[in-house]
């Protein structure tokens, strides 16, 4: 890679959560940007970036210029769920191809995970760099072996695994100190709220990456503007939710400011100061999915909000499309066998946030 002609461009720092739905649009992005010439580096942990490496691979093959930096994780191998990685690494290809230079920062696992789409992007000329962080497991308190969100054993270890990642912010910051080109914007996702910290220490703007829609991300906003939960004692009580476009019902008990933990809290409050002190929120939606909540949220936000999905669509080759994550635990084929018994019509697809997991009532 030609350090001259790095030096010469715009470089955007990607801090991916480490889940695979937080993941794949992330690279994404990567791929996008890196595509417009600008210089990509991803930071992720050992284990992620392995995950990754096959598309980080190609994109840097095809000629984008696109970094991995590996952190290790609080945990032995440890990392975050794929609903965030994978956006991210999207995120990455989309910028790598308006020519901006890209470093994705993660953890190991994580980096394997992602290395073969990375991999391709890279090979394809994109400036994508995918920066692994060591990180000592001692400190994280977490089994040895998480290195994404959806390898711990219980999800009540989340809280551990969210606050973990903090712990990477000392090593991301010597990172920082050595990297050429100098960044010029960080792109976090949004469980990450200590990366303001370190945009505030090097005057960089930070972005923040939601990959959900503007209309989730409206009701939380306006349940926390409104404190309407505070009046409302039964969880299967019905309200009206606030300064919505439409009328909307629900319980307490289905949305997700209902009955919380202090702990749980404390982290939604520095996530949400964080939301404010950035520049802004990329999310992973499109105006004409959802119009007037897209609308209604950049109002939210002082305009600060741009939707630039679905940024899956920046996967053209069959391998980018068919590699963007974990493989499946069932084979495509049972899969398409299965459903070809089933009646026309009769067959409903849910798709739950990574983070969730059902209740024995659901």
């Amino acid at each position: 890679m030609d350090s001259h002609k790095e030096n010469q461009q715009i470089h955007f720092v990607l801090f991916p959560f480490m889940a695979q739905g937080h993941m794949i649009p992330m690279i994404d992005i990567a791929r996008l940007l890196a595509q417009q010439g600008i210089v990509i580096t991803i930071l992720t942990t050992p284990r992620n970036a392995a995950r990754y490496q096959t598309v980080i691979s190609r994109a840097i093959d095809s000629g984008l210029l696109i970094r991995l930096i590996q952190l290790k994780f609080p945990s032995e191998e440890a990392g975050l769920p794929e609903g965030h990685m994978i956006p991210m690494i999207d995120i990455a290809r989309l910028l790598a191809q308006q020519g901006i230079v890209i470093t994705i920062l993660t953890t190991p696992r994580n980096a394997a995970r992602y290395q073969t789409v990375i991999s391709r992007a890279i090979d394809s000329g994109l400036l994508i760099r995918l920066i692994q962080l060591k990180f000592p497991s001692e400190e994280a308190g977490l089994p040895e072996g998480c290195d994404n969100f959806d390898m711990l054993p219980s999800h009540g270890l989340a809280l551990t695994f969210f606050a973990a990642t903090a712990l990477l912010q000392p090593q991301v910051e010597e990172v920082f100190e050595e990297m050429t080109p100098k960044p010029n914007c960080i792109i976090s996702d949004m469980c990450l709220p200590w990366t303001i910290d370190i945009a505030s220490k090097f005057h960089i703007p930070r972005l923040s990456f939601g990959g959900t829609c503007c209309l989730a991300f409206l009701v939380i906003h306006n349940l926390r503007v409104s404190n309407i939960l505070e009046n409302v004692t039964s969880d299967s009580e019905y309200i009206v939710l606030p300064e919505m476009p439409d009328r909307i019902v629900m319980t307490k008990a289905q949305l997700p400011a209902g009955a919380v933990t202090q702990n749980v809290k404390d982290y939604d409050d520095r996530m949400v100061a964080a939301e404010m002190a950035s520049y802004g929120m990329i999310v992973n939606s499109f105006e004409e999915l959802e119009p007037a909540y897209v609308k209604a949220y950049k109002k939210a936000r002082k305009d600060k909000v741009w939707c630039i999905g679905p940024v899956s669509l920046c996967n053209k080759d069959d391998l980018d499309k068919a590699q963007r994550g974990n493989k499946a635990a069932l084979d495509a084929h049972h899969c398409l066998d299965w459903l070809d018994c089933r009646e026309s019509g009769s067959v409903v697809y849910a798709c739950l946030e990574v983070c969730v997991t059902l209740c024995l009532n659901n």
